[in-house]
Protein backbone atom coordinates (compact mmCIF):
# COMPACT_ATOMS: atom_id res chain seq x y z
CA UNK A 1 0.00 0.00 0.00
CA UNK A 2 2.56 2.45 0.64
CA UNK A 3 4.35 1.73 -2.61
CA UNK A 4 0.90 2.36 -4.27
CA UNK A 5 0.61 5.98 -2.23
CA UNK A 6 3.79 6.96 -3.25
CA UNK A 7 3.40 6.00 -6.87
CA UNK A 8 0.47 7.80 -6.73
CA UNK A 9 2.09 10.92 -4.66
CA UNK A 10 4.87 10.93 -7.38
CA UNK A 11 2.56 10.76 -10.23
CA UNK A 12 0.75 13.87 -9.33
CA UNK A 13 3.74 16.08 -8.56
CA UNK A 14 5.10 15.62 -12.19
CA UNK A 15 1.43 16.34 -13.37
CA UNK A 16 1.09 19.23 -11.50
CA UNK A 17 5.01 20.26 -12.18
CA UNK A 18 4.06 19.80 -15.52
CA UNK A 19 0.93 22.15 -15.31
CA UNK A 20 2.82 24.83 -13.80
CA UNK A 21 5.49 24.59 -16.57
CA UNK A 22 2.76 25.40 -19.08
CA UNK A 23 1.04 28.03 -17.31
CA UNK A 24 4.28 29.64 -17.15
CA UNK A 25 5.05 29.96 -20.42
CA UNK A 26 4.65 32.81 -22.82
CA UNK A 27 1.99 32.36 -25.38
CA UNK A 28 2.54 33.75 -28.55
CA UNK A 29 -0.31 33.98 -31.61
CA UNK A 30 0.97 34.59 -35.12
CA UNK A 31 -2.40 36.44 -37.02
CA UNK A 32 -1.74 36.56 -41.00
CA UNK A 33 -2.48 35.03 -44.13
CA UNK A 34 -0.90 32.23 -45.97
CA UNK A 35 2.99 34.05 -45.52
CA UNK A 36 1.67 32.72 -41.48
CA UNK A 37 0.20 29.45 -42.72
CA UNK A 38 2.60 28.01 -44.99
CA UNK A 39 1.25 27.88 -48.65
CA UNK A 40 1.52 24.59 -51.17
CA UNK A 41 4.65 23.52 -50.05
CA UNK A 42 6.40 27.32 -48.95
CA UNK A 43 7.03 26.99 -44.97
CA UNK A 44 5.85 29.08 -42.12
CA UNK A 45 7.92 31.09 -40.57
CA UNK A 46 6.04 29.69 -37.03
CA UNK A 47 7.87 26.48 -36.15
CA UNK A 48 11.38 28.45 -36.34
CA UNK A 49 9.94 31.31 -34.55
CA UNK A 50 8.94 28.89 -32.03
CA UNK A 51 12.70 27.26 -32.18
CA UNK A 52 13.98 30.93 -31.88
CA UNK A 53 11.97 31.33 -28.53
CA UNK A 54 12.46 28.33 -26.88
CA UNK A 55 10.87 26.80 -25.14
CA UNK A 56 9.81 29.41 -22.80
CA UNK A 57 7.46 30.62 -25.31
CA UNK A 58 4.43 28.73 -26.93
CA UNK A 59 3.77 29.87 -30.31
CA UNK A 60 0.63 28.97 -32.47
CA UNK A 61 -0.14 29.99 -35.97
CA UNK A 62 -3.59 31.27 -36.76
CA UNK A 63 -2.70 32.16 -40.50
CA UNK A 64 -5.03 32.00 -43.28
CA UNK A 65 -4.43 31.67 -46.73
CA UNK A 66 -6.22 34.59 -48.79
CA UNK A 67 -6.83 36.60 -45.32
CA UNK A 68 -6.92 40.06 -45.79
CA UNK A 69 -7.45 42.90 -42.80
CA UNK A 70 -10.25 44.40 -44.98
CA UNK A 71 -13.93 43.38 -43.28
CA UNK A 72 -15.41 43.66 -46.96
CA UNK A 73 -12.39 41.71 -48.66
CA UNK A 74 -12.61 38.11 -50.88
CA UNK A 75 -11.66 36.61 -47.61
CA UNK A 76 -11.59 38.39 -44.58
CA UNK A 77 -9.96 37.41 -41.58
CA UNK A 78 -13.16 38.51 -39.40
CA UNK A 79 -14.88 35.65 -40.52
CA UNK A 80 -12.23 32.64 -40.56
CA UNK A 81 -12.28 30.19 -37.76
CA UNK A 82 -8.77 31.01 -36.84
CA UNK A 83 -9.57 34.71 -35.75
CA UNK A 84 -11.76 32.69 -33.36
CA UNK A 85 -9.33 30.87 -31.78
CA UNK A 86 -7.16 33.93 -32.11
CA UNK A 87 -9.99 35.81 -29.69
CA UNK A 88 -9.84 32.46 -27.64
CA UNK A 89 -6.19 32.02 -26.97
CA UNK A 90 -5.05 34.26 -23.96
CA UNK A 91 -1.83 35.18 -25.40
CA UNK A 92 1.06 37.08 -24.23
CA UNK A 93 1.93 38.25 -27.49
CA UNK A 94 -0.05 38.74 -30.97
CA UNK A 95 1.93 39.78 -34.31
CA UNK A 96 -0.28 41.02 -36.95
CA UNK A 97 1.01 40.28 -40.65
CA UNK A 98 -1.72 40.88 -42.97
CA UNK A 99 -2.15 43.12 -45.56
CA UNK A 100 -0.61 41.43 -48.63
CA UNK A 101 -3.71 40.36 -50.01
CA UNK A 102 -5.52 43.47 -49.37
CA UNK A 103 -3.59 44.82 -52.51
CA UNK A 104 -4.97 43.14 -54.95
CA UNK A 105 -7.62 45.34 -57.45
CA UNK A 106 -11.05 43.67 -56.10
CA UNK A 107 -9.97 44.41 -52.46
CA UNK A 108 -8.18 47.59 -52.81
CA UNK A 109 -10.15 49.21 -55.32
CA UNK A 110 -13.54 49.10 -54.03
CA UNK A 111 -12.39 48.75 -49.95
CA UNK A 112 -8.85 50.63 -49.50
CA UNK A 113 -10.06 53.84 -48.03
CA UNK A 114 -11.28 51.20 -45.02
CA UNK A 115 -7.98 49.92 -44.54
CA UNK A 116 -7.10 51.84 -41.87
CA UNK A 117 -10.38 51.57 -39.71
CA UNK A 118 -10.81 47.71 -40.44
CA UNK A 119 -6.85 47.07 -39.29
CA UNK A 120 -7.10 49.23 -36.41
CA UNK A 121 -10.91 47.56 -35.46
CA UNK A 122 -8.73 44.68 -35.77
CA UNK A 123 -6.40 45.11 -33.46
CA UNK A 124 -8.89 46.23 -30.91
CA UNK A 125 -11.07 43.61 -31.37
CA UNK A 126 -8.16 41.17 -30.94
CA UNK A 127 -6.22 43.38 -27.29
CA UNK A 128 -10.16 43.58 -26.18
CA UNK A 129 -10.21 39.84 -26.06
CA UNK A 130 -6.69 39.76 -25.13
CA UNK A 131 -6.59 42.43 -22.01
CA UNK A 132 -2.92 41.88 -21.42
CA UNK A 133 -1.55 40.73 -25.20
CA UNK A 134 1.08 42.47 -26.38
CA UNK A 135 0.28 43.31 -30.21
CA UNK A 136 3.07 44.13 -32.68
CA UNK A 137 1.80 44.88 -35.87
CA UNK A 138 4.04 43.97 -38.45
CA UNK A 139 5.17 45.24 -42.13
CA UNK A 140 4.06 42.60 -44.79
CA UNK A 141 7.11 41.37 -46.26
CA UNK A 142 8.54 42.27 -49.84
CA UNK A 143 6.05 41.55 -53.19
CA UNK A 144 8.79 40.80 -55.67
CA UNK A 145 6.81 40.22 -58.60
CA UNK A 146 3.18 40.68 -58.30
CA UNK A 147 1.42 37.49 -58.81
CA UNK A 148 -2.16 36.35 -57.64
CA UNK A 149 -3.52 39.52 -58.11
CA UNK A 150 -1.55 41.00 -55.27
CA UNK A 151 0.51 44.24 -56.11
CA UNK A 152 3.74 45.72 -54.71
CA UNK A 153 2.78 49.13 -55.45
CA UNK A 154 -0.46 48.83 -53.06
CA UNK A 155 1.78 47.20 -50.49
CA UNK A 156 4.16 50.22 -50.34
CA UNK A 157 0.65 52.99 -49.73
CA UNK A 158 -0.08 50.25 -46.59
CA UNK A 159 3.05 50.50 -45.08
CA UNK A 160 2.80 54.01 -43.81
CA UNK A 161 -0.67 53.23 -42.54
CA UNK A 162 0.41 50.61 -40.70
CA UNK A 163 3.50 52.46 -38.85
CA UNK A 164 0.40 55.67 -37.93
CA UNK A 165 -1.96 53.25 -37.08
CA UNK A 166 0.79 51.84 -34.76
CA UNK A 167 2.36 55.06 -33.88
CA UNK A 168 -1.84 56.02 -32.49
CA UNK A 169 -2.17 53.16 -30.52
CA UNK A 170 1.44 53.48 -28.86
CA UNK A 171 2.30 50.33 -30.66
CA UNK A 172 6.02 49.02 -31.41
CA UNK A 173 5.85 47.72 -35.32
CA UNK A 174 7.62 45.33 -36.65
CA UNK A 175 9.48 45.83 -39.90
CA UNK A 176 9.26 42.43 -41.99
CA UNK A 177 9.39 44.58 -45.18
CA UNK A 178 13.47 46.20 -44.89
CA UNK A 179 15.31 43.59 -43.88
CA UNK A 180 14.14 40.87 -46.49
CA UNK A 181 14.32 43.69 -49.44
CA UNK A 182 17.89 41.98 -50.39
CA UNK A 183 16.54 38.53 -50.61
CA UNK A 184 14.46 38.40 -53.38
CA UNK A 185 15.52 34.82 -53.66
CA UNK A 186 14.10 33.65 -50.80
CA UNK A 187 10.65 33.98 -52.40
CA UNK A 188 10.60 31.64 -55.47
CA UNK A 189 6.65 33.37 -56.27
CA UNK A 190 7.36 36.59 -55.66
CA UNK A 191 5.30 36.44 -53.04
CA UNK A 192 5.66 33.18 -50.64
CA UNK A 193 9.21 32.71 -48.39
CA UNK A 194 11.24 29.42 -49.11
CA UNK A 195 12.51 27.92 -46.14
CA UNK A 196 15.48 30.21 -46.13
CA UNK A 197 13.04 33.05 -45.99
CA UNK A 198 11.01 31.73 -43.25
CA UNK A 199 13.74 31.59 -41.18
CA UNK A 200 14.59 35.32 -41.93
CA UNK A 201 11.47 36.34 -40.95
CA UNK A 202 11.29 34.15 -37.43
CA UNK A 203 14.73 36.26 -36.93
CA UNK A 204 13.24 39.66 -37.45
CA UNK A 205 10.27 38.81 -35.44
CA UNK A 206 12.38 36.98 -32.58
CA UNK A 207 15.02 40.13 -32.43
CA UNK A 208 11.99 42.70 -32.25
CA UNK A 209 9.82 40.59 -29.65
CA UNK A 210 13.14 39.64 -26.82
CA UNK A 211 14.36 43.74 -27.77
CA UNK A 212 10.53 44.93 -26.41
CA UNK A 213 9.99 42.34 -23.91
CA UNK A 214 13.59 42.40 -22.53
CA UNK A 215 13.66 46.10 -21.88
CA UNK A 216 10.20 46.40 -20.60
CA UNK A 217 11.50 44.23 -17.91
CA UNK A 218 14.70 45.94 -17.22
CA UNK A 219 12.51 49.23 -16.87
CA UNK A 220 10.89 47.84 -13.57
CA UNK A 221 14.81 47.92 -12.61
CA UNK A 222 17.33 51.08 -11.55
CA UNK A 223 20.11 50.55 -14.23
CA UNK A 224 23.10 49.49 -12.67
CA UNK A 225 25.32 51.50 -15.70
CA UNK A 226 25.03 53.71 -18.74
CA UNK A 227 24.01 52.02 -21.45
CA UNK A 228 23.07 52.33 -25.38
CA UNK A 229 21.32 49.77 -26.80
CA UNK A 230 21.08 48.81 -30.26
CA UNK A 231 18.47 50.14 -32.43
CA UNK A 232 15.43 48.10 -33.41
CA UNK A 233 14.69 47.77 -36.29
CA UNK A 234 17.74 47.69 -38.08
CA UNK A 235 17.75 48.14 -40.76
CA UNK A 236 14.64 50.69 -41.04
CA UNK A 237 12.62 52.94 -43.02
CA UNK A 238 11.58 55.44 -41.70
CA UNK A 239 11.56 55.33 -38.16
CA UNK A 240 13.27 52.63 -35.75
CA UNK A 241 13.37 53.19 -31.79
CA UNK A 242 16.77 53.56 -29.20
CA UNK A 243 16.63 52.52 -25.94
CA UNK A 244 18.71 53.89 -23.52
CA UNK A 245 19.54 52.86 -19.71
CA UNK A 246 20.83 55.69 -16.83
CA UNK A 247 21.98 54.32 -13.19
CA UNK A 248 21.12 57.76 -11.45
CA UNK A 249 19.72 61.19 -12.32
CA UNK A 250 21.95 63.06 -14.10
CA UNK A 251 21.76 65.40 -17.80
CA UNK A 252 22.11 63.23 -21.08
CA UNK A 253 22.15 64.31 -24.88
CA UNK A 254 21.07 61.96 -28.09
CA UNK A 255 22.09 63.24 -31.03
CA UNK A 256 21.94 61.32 -34.60
CA UNK A 257 25.20 62.31 -37.20
CA UNK A 258 25.21 61.65 -40.45
CA UNK A 259 28.74 59.78 -41.89
CA UNK A 260 29.99 63.04 -42.14
CA UNK A 261 29.82 63.73 -38.70
CA UNK A 262 27.15 66.35 -39.41
CA UNK A 263 24.40 66.41 -36.65
CA UNK A 264 21.03 65.87 -38.59
CA UNK A 265 18.81 65.37 -35.27
CA UNK A 266 18.41 65.90 -31.38
CA UNK A 267 17.03 63.37 -29.88
CA UNK A 268 17.05 64.37 -25.54
CA UNK A 269 18.91 67.09 -24.77
CA UNK A 270 18.04 67.74 -20.49
CA UNK A 271 17.98 65.89 -16.96
CA UNK A 272 16.62 62.29 -16.77
CA UNK A 273 16.47 60.40 -13.93
CA UNK A 274 17.70 56.81 -13.09
CA UNK A 275 15.75 54.37 -15.61
CA UNK A 276 15.23 52.77 -18.91
CA UNK A 277 13.98 55.06 -21.63
CA UNK A 278 12.84 54.28 -25.29
CA UNK A 279 13.21 57.00 -28.06
CA UNK A 280 11.67 57.21 -31.46
CA UNK A 281 13.87 58.16 -34.26
CA UNK A 282 12.36 59.54 -37.55
CA UNK A 283 14.16 59.66 -40.97
CA UNK A 284 11.78 60.81 -43.62
CA UNK A 285 13.54 63.23 -44.67
CA UNK A 286 16.92 61.89 -44.68
CA UNK A 287 18.93 60.12 -47.12
CA UNK A 288 19.49 55.96 -47.34
CA UNK A 289 22.80 55.31 -45.53
CA UNK A 290 24.86 54.98 -41.87
CA UNK A 291 23.84 57.03 -39.69
CA UNK A 292 25.74 56.90 -36.05
CA UNK A 293 23.59 58.03 -32.92
CA UNK A 294 25.39 58.74 -29.16
CA UNK A 295 24.38 59.21 -26.02
CA UNK A 296 26.05 61.68 -24.00
CA UNK A 297 26.41 62.63 -20.28
CA UNK A 298 29.08 64.10 -18.37
CA UNK A 299 32.20 62.55 -19.30
CA UNK A 300 31.77 59.92 -21.89
CA UNK A 301 29.82 59.23 -24.97
CA UNK A 302 28.32 55.96 -26.08
CA UNK A 303 28.18 55.51 -30.22
CA UNK A 304 26.52 52.88 -32.26
CA UNK A 305 25.45 52.88 -35.73
CA UNK A 306 22.49 52.52 -37.47
CA UNK A 307 21.18 51.58 -41.35
CA UNK A 308 18.52 53.96 -43.01
CA UNK A 309 17.22 52.06 -46.08
CA UNK A 310 14.33 53.69 -48.15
Amino acid sequence: MVKIYMKIMTFILVLSFAAGSLSAQTKVACVGNSITEGWHGNPSYVPPLQNLLGTNYTVRNYGKSGATALKKGDVPYWTQGVFTQALKSNADIITIMLGTNDTKSKNWDSYGSEFKSDYAALIDTLQSANKNAQIFPVIPVPVFRDNYGIRNEILKLEIPIIEEIANEKGLTVIDANTPLLPFSSYFPDGVHPNAAGADTIASVLFRSIKTVTSVEARMIETPSLFSLCDNYPNPFNPSTKINFSLPYQTKVRINVYDILGRKVAELINGEKSAGTYEVNFEAENLSSGVYIYQLEYPGQVISKKMLLMK
